[in-house]
């Protein structure tokens, strides 16, 4: 957005523009509110001189309230001072800077919260002639969002592949290799009764291999994530966990959820009867008996300070070092 624009009177800019077939005044005024990244115009002593409408929305301020005052309102308290360095810097030697420079910026709401931004700059000369910095700010919240999750699905098929690898060489490279082995032995074994148990012998292998490439090609199949749907999906995987190891491996499906809430920002419903996970991953807590709930609220209020017997029961039952040795009635 670099480049001078001329402030002339309304009348004859509208005339010039319907004579020449080039916008007008309110069609660039227009342009500015259309556009889909918030827009700043800040003037050589960091004020801001105006904003568009998704500059509002962006930030929470009304026009009137942020109008006139310095671009470091918008800035994280802790790096305001660096910021007042660097446009000091920028307003010796104005230059356009594109957004996509690899800056980790972080614009401050009104409502306290902080967001990731990407920025460009363009110095323009106004009607005045003084110049002012057209700043273009975008929300990069789901972006970053986008790529974290990319990064997560990246790391998973990259483990799947080293899975699939070690697969195939451990267990069916290794078969291939005994049955190599055990058809040589068949061939030579003359003993009619040794040979058949060798045959048995092989045909479990083969058996065995068959159902291990049957698996595999489940593996490759679409993700159940896809196919079935999120809680669907992770009862089916702690079952297969409970199938295989005979274990119920707590704290990484904790961590499971923890980084599903986290990364995703999905909200997830856990219900439990142990006391100590709802304090480790629960926000809020909500207690229930025979479909009745008995009280709810924030989840140190609740366990700190429960209302209801129910809830004091739930809580007693929780093993802790000096009830060792004690039945828990």
């Amino acid at each position: 957005m670099s480049g001078v624009v001329e402030m002339r009177d309304a009348s004859s800019a509208r005339n010039s523009g319907e004579e020449s077939g080039l916008l007008d005044q309110r069609d660039h005024t227009a342009v500015f509110e259309a556009s889909p990244d918030a827009m700043l115009v800040v003037d050589s002593e960091g004020m801001i001189r105006d904003l568009n409408r998704r500059a509002v929305e962006m930030f929470g301020y009304g026009r009137e309230e942020i109008a006139g005052s310095p671009v470091e309102r918008l800035v994280p308290e802790a790096n305001r001072g660096r910021h007042q360095l660097h446009r000091a810097r920028y307003a010796e030697a104005p230059r356009p800077r594109p957004m996509g420079q690899g800056l980790e910026l972080r614009a401050l709401r009104k409502d306290g919260a902080t967001i990731p931004v990407e920025i460009s700059l363009s110095p323009s000369r106004l009607g005045s002639g003084q110049t002012h910095v057209i700043c273009a700010v975008r929300d990069m919240t789901v972006w970053n969002r986008m790529r974290r999750l990319s990064g997560l699905m990246i790391a998973a098929a990259e483990q799947e592949r080293k899975h699939l690898s070690r697969e195939l060489h451990d267990e069916f490279l290794q078969s291939l290799v005994a049955l190599k082995i055990r058809t040589k032995l068949l061939a030579d074994e003359k003993d009619d009764g040794e040979r058949e148990r060798a045959r048995e012998r092989m045909a479990g292998e083969i058996a065995d291999a068959i159902r291990g490439v049957k698996r595999m090609i489940r593996g490759l199949l679409p993700p159940e994530l896809d196919r079935r749907g999120l809680a669907s999906s992770i009862t089916s995987a702690l079952r297969d966990i409970e199938e295989v190891y005979g274990v119920t491996v707590q704290a990484s499906i904790l961590r499971t959820l923890q980084e599903l809430r986290d990364t995703s920002d999905t909200t997830v419903l856990v219900t439990t009867h142990n006391m100590q996970v709802v304090r480790k991953v629960c926000s809020r807590t909500m207690v229930m008996y025979s479909g009745q709930i008995m009280e709810s609220g924030p989840t140190a209020e609740v366990l700190d300070h429960p209302l209801h017997p129910y809830t004091a029961g739930l809580l007693s039952c929780v093993p802790t070092l000096d009830r060792l040795g004690q039945s828990l009635s």
